[in-house]
């Protein structure tokens, strides 16, 4: 049988074990959303591996399994960012003021939304509090005079890849010093 008809799960060494289950309490591992980390899921066992590990009573796996478990299943990223109900208005970009109008919500695990300038917007969220990341954004089409704060809007969006919530104040950052500012609208 060729290497690329094996759908067979290998087994999982102690290293993976535990990078896995650090991967998905550090970055809110969701099985169903494509990333990086989900060939993890389907190339080994990690949880059954696990299993045993704790049954032999390793005292690493039998402290980290129950924690991470509950911590995967619990974790709701929408909650770090002031619920879904908050609603979030860029009042900066790059420490400029933003004067148009450009908002950002959590409306549940694993997606963002909310008004550009022009169009209204959705993506795929893809990395937990405090990391940031949005994929497959998408926009209407509508056009209107504030297309380029709208451009600026949503590529900073797409770059930035750390997020520190204090409060009301939500700010996204990128390792490039760009910056976007936002203020609980409320």
């Amino acid at each position: 049988m060729s290497d690329e008809g094996d759908r067979s799960i290998r087994p999982c060494s102690r290293v993976e074990i535990e990078r896995y289950f650090t991967l998905a309490l550090f970055l809110g591992h969701n099985a169903s959303s494509a990333s990086p980390f989900a060939s993890y899921q389907t190339q080994c066992l990690a949880i059954v591996q696990a299993r045993r590990l704790w049954q032999s009573h390793d005292m690493r796996v039998s402290f980290f399994f129950p924690v991470v478990l509950l911590a995967g299943c619990l974790f709701d990223g929408a909650a770090q960012y002031g619920g879904t109900e908050t609603t979030w208005r860029l009042v900066e970009l790059d420490g400029a003021p933003f004067t148009a109008r450009a908002t950002l919500t959590f409306p549940k695990r694993g997606r963002i939304g909310g008004a550009a300038p022009c169009n209204g917007y959705g993506a795929d969220m893809v990395a937990s509090y405090p990391l940031f990341r949005a994929e497959r954004l998408v926009t209407t089409r509508a056009d209107c005079p504030a297309l380029d704060e709208e451009r600026a809007f949503l590529h900073a969006l797409e770059a930035v890849s750390r997020a520190t919530r204090d409060g009301d104040t939500l700010l996204l950052t990128d390792g490039d010093g760009r910056e976007m500012l936002f203020k609980a609208d409320g």
